[in-house]
């Protein structure tokens, strides 16, 4: 990367938020509101755990390069699993802030992690896992759900609805699913949280 600024720099923690990320930041600005964006995507060597412990660390070389930091990683498999959500963001950011990003900064925690942005009720989800609705349904039924209808363990289904449909897992198909899902559909916190930073940061109408 060279000098020149860039809008926003992201810490994400592998292949499949790259692909999520990167297809939003590219192809979905209007449909968020904002502007375009010249953005940054880093991923960490350590996944989620490296993203919690070093964001600043990673994010250090951009502070005069990027107007904004972002960092998004899960809470299952980050190391801190008995902590909420808030607890996390709040101690990254802390931490971020103290290192040069005070007042444009955001850090977002998936609970339990990304898959949870795969469900909706979107006819996308379906088509994007190989499968109709009807075997969509047979295979979500065993699992149970939470209190906005997704389910509780959102990898493991997505993975069962794979295995059924004989498709093989990869990034492409979260990148498929944020490139066509309305927006507006997911109700998951962090994807709501992701929606209102941007555009808090980068809204048209400025």
């Amino acid at each position: 990367m060279n000098s020149e600024t860039i809008d926003l720099v992201v810490l994400i923690a592998d292949a499949d938020y790259e692909a999520s990320v990167d297809a939003l930041l590219s192809s979905r600005t209007q449909a968020l509101g904002i502007l375009p964006v010249s953005f940054k995507l880093v991923r960490a060597v350590g996944h989620d755990p490296d993203v919690r412990l070093r964001a600043e660390e990673y994010l250090r070389i951009y502070i005069n390069r990027a107007k904004y930091a972002l960092v998004l990683f899960d809470k299952e498999g980050s190391g801190e699993e008995s902590v909420s959500v808030y607890e996390l963001e709040s101690e990254v950011k802390h931490r971020l802030e103290l290192n040069g990003w005070e007042n444009r900064c955001e850090v977002i925690v998936l609970d339990p992690e990304l898959e949870i942005w795969v469900w909706s009720n979107s006819p996308h989800v379906p088509e994007s896992l190989g499968l109709d609705n009807h075997r969509l349904n047979e295979v979500l039924n065993r699992f149970p759900h939470n209190d906005i209808g997704k389910p509780n363990r959102p990898k493991e289904a997505m993975e069962e609805c794979l295995r059924v449909s004989k498709k093989p897992r990869s990034a492409a198909i979260f990148r498929q699913l944020v490139n066509n899902v309305s927006i507006h559909r997911c109700q998951d916190r962090a994807f709501q949280k992701l929606c209102l930073t941007l555009l808090t940061w980068f809204p048209k109408d400025v």
